[in-house]
């Protein structure tokens, strides 16, 4: 995974940015990762890595509510069970024609066609509750965020991170490994 380059003039009012801590934007400290790279003028603003690498660009407040709105459309296709996350990132940069993916690295006008992506991907995932797991004998349940996992019986693999499977994925991408829900 690349990383986004640190932004030193503010693309929104040409102000100064510098590395602080989200106090200065909030007015307290959130979270245990509280550092980020802010505009000293408008304030415009984006996290950061534990390194302190930016997460991605510098956003004003119209990108956040993009970001925040495409997250919202995006997570729970991983979160309930859809697909595993690293899938459905490479799903969705498929769908948006780029190799690797990253919310904050988008701006204005493709957080916009992101978003329209994500609203048919929904849709198509709605039409068709097989791949969703719901009634699937090898459904489990995840320890965080309510997702399920579906545990499939005739993987081979001795690697257990690749050993967890969802019915969602099996039916298209290993044929040889469907669960019996899908099969």
């Amino acid at each position: 995974m690349g990383s986004y380059p640190v932004t030193e003039i503010c693309p929104y009012c040409g102000g100064d940015v510098i590395l602080t801590t989200n106090d200065f934007i909030y007015g307290k400290r959130y979270g245990n990762h509280y550092w980020c790279y802010a505009c000293v003028k408008c304030k415009a603003s984006v996290g950061t890595h534990p390194d302190k690498s930016p997460l991605g660009r510098l956003a004003n407040d119209v990108l956040k509510k993009l970001k925040i709105q495409c997250h919202d459309l995006f997570d729970p296709i991983f979160q309930n069970g859809y697909m595993p996350r690293g899938r459905a990132y490479e799903e969705m940069g498929r769908r948006m024609g780029v190799d690797e993916l990253h919310f904050g690295w988008l701006d204005e006008e493709d957080l916009i066609k992101a978003k329209g992506i994500l609203l048919e991907w929904r849709k198509e995932l709605a039409q068709n509750p097989v791949k969703n797991c719901l009634n699937c004998d090898f459904r489990k349940k995840r320890k965080r965020k309510n997702s399920w996992w579906c545990r499939n019986p005739a993987s081979k693999s001795n690697d257990k991170q690749t050993n967890w499977d969802y019915c969602c994925d099996n039916w298209k991408a290993k044929e040889d490994k469907k669960c019996g829900y899908i099969a």
